[in-house]
């Protein structure tokens, strides 16, 4: 699968959101929520105004909050395994945003289900 003249190495689709899913990230001002971009079962995509620099290669816990801040799921852990610094991404629409790809370890059977009941939940509408 190629995306953007890059070679692409997910295996399963993701699904843009609709605005309405945050991530807390553990160890991080908890009023300092990530904007999820997209989802699947395997991973996702945040947007994150943050100090944080590249943190390519390096593991996240972070909790799934829905807009009305009630917890959906809770202490995933990640991979992040891809980095876009400040205006680097055309669609970035927050110059102090940055984004961070995340790839899911270590998910048990329920959370994959949660996940995938999630991304339906939560996907734009095509």
């Amino acid at each position: 699968m190629y995306h953007n003249g890059s070679y692409e190495q997910r295996h399963y689709d993701r699904f843009r959101l609709n605005g309405a899913l945050f991530a807390a990230i553990q160890g991080d001002n908890f009023y300092n929520p990530a904007c999820v971009v997209d989802l699947n079962r395997a991973g996702g995509c945040i947007s994150w105004v943050s100090d944080e620099d590249d943190l390519t290669g390096k593991y996240i816990k972070l909790d799934l909050i829905s807009d009305k801040n009630r917890s959906i799921l809770r202490s995933l852990q990640a991979k992040v395994v891809y980095f876009c610094a400040d205006g680097q991404n055309e669609n970035n629409q927050n110059n102090s945003a940055k984004r961070y790809g995340l790839q899911f370890v270590n998910l048990t059977a329920l959370e994959r289900r949660m996940l995938d009941h999630i991304t339906r939940k939560y996907a734009l509408q095509e």
